[in-house]
C-alpha cells in the first residue's frame, strides 16, 4: 500500500528510522551528507514522502521536491528499497506516483542522479534521459532527467491539429515540435483545474534583434469563450516588454484570431494568400 507522510511527530520519526536503517545503502552515506533528523522534518515540511507499507512497515520510499512555482523543476534526492524486499517492482510504482504528482504541479522536469547503475537502468525505462555523468568509472555519477509535461504538450497539440489549415502534424513530427519548444521557446499555459486549456508558444531569445515571434496560440475547443486567448496574448505581450524587445511578431489565416490580434494592438504587415503576418511594436514602460 503506497502511503503519503504527513508532516507530523510520528511521521516524521518513521521516516528517521528508515532512513537511518538503510543509510549504507547509499553511495556516499545520507549521514555524511546531512543530519538525518533535520533533512527528515525538512522534506515533510517542503517535499512529498510516498513509501511502501506492509504489516506497519516501510519497505520503499521516495522523497522529492515539487514546489518550485518559478521555475517548475522538480527534484528527487532519494529513492529507497530494503534489500530484503528489492526485485518486487516497488521502485518503479514510487516513481510512477512522483511523476504523476509533478504532472498535477505542472512540473516541467524532474531532476535526479545515481550512481547505481540498476537505478539508472530503472530511471530510462521509465523515460528520463540522461543528461551527463561525472566521476571515475567505479563511481560514475549519473545526471538524469523526466519532462513529465511532454506527453500533456503532445496530447494537448493532438487535440487541437484539426483546428489549423493545415494541420501542424502536417508540418512537422508532433514529439519532434514538443521537443524544440520545450528546449527554445516560452511556453505560456492556461490550466483549468487539472486540464490543460490553452497554449502559447513565444520564442523571444533573440537578443540582437529584439524581436519575438509567438508560433503558435491554441485553445481546447471545450475552452473556448472564456478569454483565454486573450489572456495568454496578454502575458506574452508582458513578458517581451519585460526583456525589452522592440517587436513582436505572429501569423495566422483564422478570421477570428486576426480579429483578436488587431484588437490587441497588432497591424497587418503582409498577406500570402489567406495567410497575414502581423506584428505589434513594444512600448517600453516609463
Amino acid at each position: 500500500m503506497i502511503v503519503r507522510l504527513q508532516s507530523t511527530m510520528d511521521d516524521c520519526r518513521r521516516l528517521v528510522d528508515y532512513l537511518l536503517d538503510v543509510d549504507e545503502d547509499f553511495g556516499t552515506p545520507l549521514s555524511c551528507k546531512v543530519q538525518i533528523p533535520v533533512y527528515a522534518e525538512k522534506i515533510l515540511q517542503n517535499g512529498r514522502v510516498y513509501v511502501i507499507e506492509e504489516n506497519d512497515q516501510y519497505l520503499a520510499l521516495i522523497c522529492f521536491y515539487c514546489n518550485d512555482c518559478k521555475r517548475h523543476i522538480a527534484h528527487l534526492p532519494i529513492l529507497s528499497t530494503k534489500r530484503q524486499v528489492r526485485g518486487k517492482g516497488y521502485a518503479r510504482v514510487l516513481i510512477q506516483q512522483m511523476i504523476a504528482d509533478c504532472r498535477e504541479e505542472h512540473m516541467v522536469r524532474i531532476c535526479c542522479d545515481s550512481v547505481n547503475p540498476v537505478a539508472v537502468s530503472l530511471y530510462k525505462s521509465l523515460g528520463f534521459v540522461e543528461d551527463c555523468r561525472e566521476g571515475l568509472q567505479s563511481q560514475t555519477k549519473v545526471y538524469l532527467s523526466y519532462y513529465p509535461l511532454q506527453d500533456i504538450l503532445l496530447e494537448f497539440l493532438i487535440r487541437i491539429d484539426s483546428d489549423f489549415r493545415p494541420p501542424l502534424s502536417q508540418k512537422v513530427a508532433l514529439m519532434d515540435y514538443v521537443c524544440k519548444i520545450q528546449s527554445k521557446a516560452e511556453l505560456i499555459q492556461e490550466w483549468i483545474g487539472r486540464k490543460l486549456a490553452g497554449l502559447t508558444i513565444l520564442y523571444c531569445n533573440d537578443s540582437d534583434s529584439r524581436f519575438a515571434y509567438i508560433a503558435l496560440v491554441g485553445v481546447d475547443s471545450s475552452c473556448r469563450g472564456k478569454g483565454i486567448a486573450s489572456k495568454m496574448l496578454q502575458i506574452s505581450i508582458r513578458t517581451v516588454r519585460t526583456r525589452g524587445f522592440r517587436i513582436l511578431g505572429i501569423h495566422s489565416n483564422n478570421p477570428i484570431a486576426i480579429h483578436l490580434y488587431k484588437k490587441l494592438g497588432f497591424r497587418e504587415i503582409s498577406r500570402d494568400g489567406d495567410r497575414i503576418y502581423l506584428e505589434l511594436e513594444i512600448t517600453q514602460s516609463k
